[in-house]
């Protein structure tokens, strides 16, 4: 499956934001262990403490791997507003492509999480009868304009189809 060369991209920061939520998710992981080790698993014998490190070890190490391939992440995830529908591309291991017909769309709502918020960036969810569709991290003046954008294409859509 080919992204379309004039699919956008999202913003650069993106990065610096899932590269933060992974560190936090690291950290808990970090703070469960050293707390499971503390209250529990010093006192019971050699064998099941040596279990209990392998297991955080390679939990740690697992949350390691979505940072480092945090660039082939961007590269992959991008949106295009096109004539008659909206079409998000999303993933760089399982790839998937979905394309939203302008008439079908029902609501577009914007969110901001306290993350995004620090880095001025919303996630804009498009809303249909079957589905929920989401652009995540894209820029707070960028995610009001295609908020409007697709509403007018929305309405449009539906006029021309209720003309036909």
């Amino acid at each position: 499956m080919d992204i379309p060369t004039n699919a956008q991209a999202l913003p650069k920061r993106v990065k610096r934001v899932w590269l933060l939520k992974q560190l936090i998710i690291m950290l808990v992981i970090i703070i469960c262990l050293v707390a499971a080790w503390y209250f529990a698993i010093k006192s019971m014998p050699n064998f099941w403490q040596r279990w209990f490190q392998i297991v955080g070890g390679v939990a740690v190490v697992i949350s390691v791997i979505p940072m480092i391939l945090i660039p082939y992440r961007y590269a992959f995830n991008r949106y295009l507003m096109a004539a008659e529908s909206v079409d998000i591309y999303q993933g760089f291991l399982f790839r998937k492509a979905e394309l939203i017909p302008l008439n079908r769309i029902q609501n577009v709502r914007i969110t901001q999480g306290p993350i995004s918020r620090l880095f001025h960036l919303n996630n804009l969810t498009i809303v249909t009868a079957a589905h929920n569709f989401s652009i995540n991290y894209i820029d707070n003046h960028t995610a009001q304009n295609l908020r409007q954008r697709l509403i007018n294409a929305a309405l449009q859509a539906r006029e021309v189809a209720e003309d036909e």
